[in-house]
């Protein structure tokens, strides 16, 4: 029994040990999994048609092309996505497959809507808590898409970090942002890449809770 209790309390302790929290994610070295951009509780608002007269673009090429394609920006844009930089982190590592297949299974007619969800806290938790991350010992983050609004070239971003190893949400912020570019994949890739720079430009003044 004792042999048992004393098993019990290493594990508790050893999980206590390795919780993380928002103040670790706002040191520089801690490694970051960035998990890449959710838009499997998206609302897709308006109509979506391709610069230079390309034709409109349904919900279903959204999801099936687009979207597949604005993640891949971290990996085949590096650069000009540099994820070290708008973390302000040492090492950032991509780790984008979990949601990318999230995003592929969410069903057409979920996506589509009428006026954004502007999803409270709650179901940020609750949405996180429903995802299956590959890395479950360290600190993640990601962008969960509220809504993308052609009527007001605007889209809706919630920038989220996760304690992996309890699905726990240390921080987050809405980020309202705006799309620029020629072309539909380049004009909402503009969005995301305007939710990096808030994330930039406001980390100093977020970090300043967690000193």
């Amino acid at each position: 029994m004792n042999i048992k209790i004393t098993i019990l309390s290493f594990i508790l302790l050893s999980q206590i040990a390795y919780s993380q929290t928002a103040k670790d994610f706002f040191n520089p070295k801690t490694k970051i999994n960035w998990l890449g951009v959710d838009f499997s509780h998206a609302k897709i608002i308006g109509e979506f048609s391709q610069f230079a007269g390309a034709g409109k673009k349904g919900v279903g090429e959204i999801q099936n092309v687009y979207v597949p394609a604005w993640n891949s920006l971290f990996v085949n844009e590096m650069e000009k996505y540099d994820l070290k930089k708008f973390l302000h982190k040492d090492n950032v590592y991509i780790e984008i497959d979990a949601i990318m297949t999230k995003n592929a299974d969410t069903p057409t007619e979920s996506l589509e809507g009428y006026n954004p969800p502007n999803y409270p806290i709650d179901s940020i938790v609750a949405f996180v808590k429903a995802t299956d991350f590959p890395v479950k010992n360290e600190i993640g983050a990601l962008l969960i898409t509220d809504y993308l609004h052609k009527g007001i070239e605007e889209a809706g971003f919630h920038f989220v970090v996760i304690d992996l190893s309890t699905k726990t949400v240390l921080f987050s912020k809405y980020l309202k942002c705006y799309p620029r570019g020629f072309g539909m994949r380049n004009y909402w890739a503009g969005a995301i890449y305007d939710a990096l720079k808030n994330i930039d430009s406001k980390y100093r003044e977020w970090s300043k809770s967690y000193r």
